[in-house]
């Protein structure tokens, strides 16, 4: 999923930055180096607070006390808009702006905590007391949080990574392909982090709710081959100095170089020496290829040329930059050649196929490599601590688009025939011509190659939400699955810009969304639903039922079917 870059974690002079204020309070924060207070329901400023550095930082607390920290590298403390006392908080004696204050958080129990430009986090109490400070990072820290749940510290850095940290002691490093912005942790412990690259990411500790072990590879691809990237070997301290160079602590990675030749290194605590790990393997040059721009595509050199053979429109450009997800790069060149979406896995399976065939940077281990908790070139923590604190990426953001038609058709069948038993429920039933016309429809939903020349009669459509879709929820599940594969069909949008029609369908679908209703409907109705943001019309029918979808979430966040949640939570992303 993409997202601009929150403002509240920008690096330059104006950035905008605020906490939720207690009661009836909220906060500005401005250019002109000033917080100002407010009041929420008359929409008054209260109180300008001043004699600030450029950007500011805030806390709002409680008891009324408010704590600022900007670019002056100094922490205040106002009430009721008059400034009590100040303190340095961060002083590495750098010239300009290095330590500059850029987040305060409230530590319950504790005091607050400060993160700055000088790679540090500082713990104090609330007198102004030094309590901890957390060093780790090769860079400036721009995002500071407290997991609700675990009560751990998250930091957010330039050199790519988060690092947890439990009890004042690091844990755990989440890398990152680029700069972190911004971090933070949800009510169940998860972490949602925004990157430079212009994408939110979340992290779990539970293998329930991890991406698949392909993208997570691919991932982690990503984020050795930025490192790599970055990495100036002749600044690199030379391999002789692990003679003398004492490490910080045990497990520490550091990269040295004999010659112009990298080599990463671990620090041995129980030894007292450096451990050679491997050889770091460097990019080698490539010839990039220039691609003239087009709507999607801007203009630039690009690493990769893929032509892309379009049945009646012949060869097509796509062009890739290494670091980019196959995925979203195929759903620009559809979106590009106005295809169906159901080519957007072939095409990113294409690119990744030939991908496959190219070099990319790891680290060539000799030993098993040792726990890392501080360089991206190897896989961390050790086994033992990745089963308590690593963190998986999680997807929720979904496309339902399977196809099989053949489970679902001999239960509407079987069905039918149960149900022409009730005098009630027989009206709801199919004759033998409608069997005909259903039967049709399925054929056409299974071939997905011919999704850009078939249509789908609007009688279909109707078959559907005059009877199948009435049944009762024991029995609707299999029409339920037809329908969001229907979805993906183009033809769907052609009958739901009919809005009363699709409106109506619409509610046929929504009625499952039942406490009552057994947990595969619920699937399967929640999936059906994500399934209609993927037209024009059929989002625009959904987009006016969103409230009253989202009022059957109480119940549903409340069950314990991993699969259900993961349904709900594709629908909230959408």
């Amino acid at each position: 999923m993409d997202t601009a870059r929150p403002s509240t974690v920008s690096h330059n002079t104006t950035r905008k930055s605020s906490s939720p204020a207690p009661g009836t309070r909220t906060f500005t924060l401005e250019r002109a180096r000033t917080a100002r207070v407010w009041d929420v329901e008359t929409g008054v400023c209260k109180h300008v607070l001043g004699d600030h550095a450029h950007a500011v930082a805030v806390l709002a607390l409680e008891n009324g006390l408010v704590i600022t920290g900007s670019q002056d590298k100094n922490v205040n403390y106002w009430h009721n808009g008059v400034k009590v006392s100040s303190f340095v908080a961060h002083d590495g004696k750098s010239e300009g702006y290095v330590d500059i204050v850029r987040q305060i958080i409230a530590m319950k129990g504790v005091g607050f905590a400060t993160c700055s430009n000088d790679e540090s986090v500082k713990i104090w109490d609330m007198s102004g007391k030094l309590l901890e400070t957390l060093k780790g990072h090769n860079g400036y820290i721009y995002s500071l949080a407290q997991n609700p749940k675990t009560g751990e510290i998250l930091t957010g850095s330039e050199d790519n990574t988060v690092k947890v940290w439990r009890d004042g002691a690091f844990v755990d490093s989440i890398d990152h392909p680029a700069t972190v912005w911004s971090v933070i942790a949800n009510s169940e412990g998860d972490i949602i982090t925004a990157c430079e690259d212009k994408k939110v990411r979340s992290f779990t500790r539970d293998p329930a709710f991890a991406a698949a072990p392909a993208e997570r590879e691919e991932y982690k691809k990503q984020c050795v081959e930025s490192s790599a990237a970055k990495l100036d070997v002749d600044k690199l301290p030379d391999s002789s100095l692990t003679a003398t160079l004492q490490g910080k602590k045990d497990g520490q990675v550091k990269v040295f170089r004999t010659g112009n030749n990298p080599e990463a290194y671990v620090w041995k605590e129980a030894e007292g020496k450096w451990e050679k790990m491997g050889d770091v393997i460097m990019p080698s040059p490539q010839q990039k290829d220039f691609y003239e721009g087009d709507q999607i595509f801007p203009a630039g050199y690009y690493d990769y040329m893929f032509n892309i053979d379009i049945r009646g429109k012949g060869e097509k450009k796509l062009p890739f930059n290494r670091g980019s997800i196959p995925l979203e790069e195929a759903e620009k060149f559809v979106e590009r050649e106005c295809l169906h979406r159901v080519y957007v896995e072939e095409i990113s399976g294409f690119i990744r196929q030939q991908l496959d065939s190219v070099p990319t940077y790891s680290l060539q281990s000799q030993p098993e490599p040792q726990p890392d908790f501080s360089s991206a070139f190897v896989q961390q923590p050790s086994k033992e601590e990745r089963t308590e604190v690593k963190h998986l990426p999680m997807t929720f953001f979904a496309r339902y688009d399977s196809v099989n038609v053949d489970n679902p058709q001999k239960k509407i069948l079987e069905f039918n025939e149960k149900l022409k038993e009730d005098a009630k429920l027989k009206p709801f039933t199919l004759a033998s011509f409608e069997e005909t016309s259903l039967n049709g429809l399925l054929t056409t939903l299974k071939n997905t190659g011919n999704y850009h020349l078939s249509k789908i009669d609007e009688s279909r459509f109707e078959l559907l939400s005059t009877k199948l879709l009435k049944w009762p929820l024991e029995q609707v599940f299999p029409v339920i699955d037809v329908v969001r594969m229907l979805l993906m069909h183009p033809g769907a949008q052609a009958f739901f810009g009919t809005y009363d029609k699709g409106a109506e369908f619409l509610t046929n679908i929504i009625r499952c969304l039942k406490p009552e209703a057994s947990d595969p409907l619920l699937i399967l109705s929640l999936r059906t639903l994500c399934n209609m943001f993927e037209g024009p019309s059929t989002s625009y029918v959904i987009g006016k039922a969103t409230d009253l979808i989202l009022s059957q979430f109480d119940f549903i966040t409340a069950k314990k079917n991993k699969n259900v949640l993961e349904a709900a939570s594709a629908f909230l992303l959408k």
